[in-house]
């Protein structure tokens, strides 16, 4: 993760392994802390808002609009295409 200024942050990552199938995007997911110090148990109870990645091979997004000098907790999920088989 990289700083681009106050209200934003430049989130990179790389491909999953084992993928376990075909990745057809990313998500990206973040929400705020209550400003003390970070821990697992320390977010809000809101809903994560959840960014789609526009371009599936990316391996980074820019999110936008937070708010200066606050923590947020970032995740990023991986879509993998569904196989179907078919039984005759």
């Amino acid at each position: 993760m990289e700083s681009v200024d106050v209200t934003s942050t430049l989130l990179s990552w790389q491909l999953p392994h084992p993928t376990y199938g075909v990745i057809t995007g990313y998500s990206v997911g973040y929400k705020s802390s209550r400003g003390r110090p970070r821990s697992d148990d320390d977010v809000d109870d809101g809903d994560m808002t959840i960014l789609e990645v526009d371009e599936p091979s990316s391996l980074r997004y820019n999110v936008t609009d937070l708010q200066p000098y606050t923590t947020y907790q970032l995740q990023v999920v991986t879509a993998i295409a569904a196989s179907v088989i078919h039984i005759s």
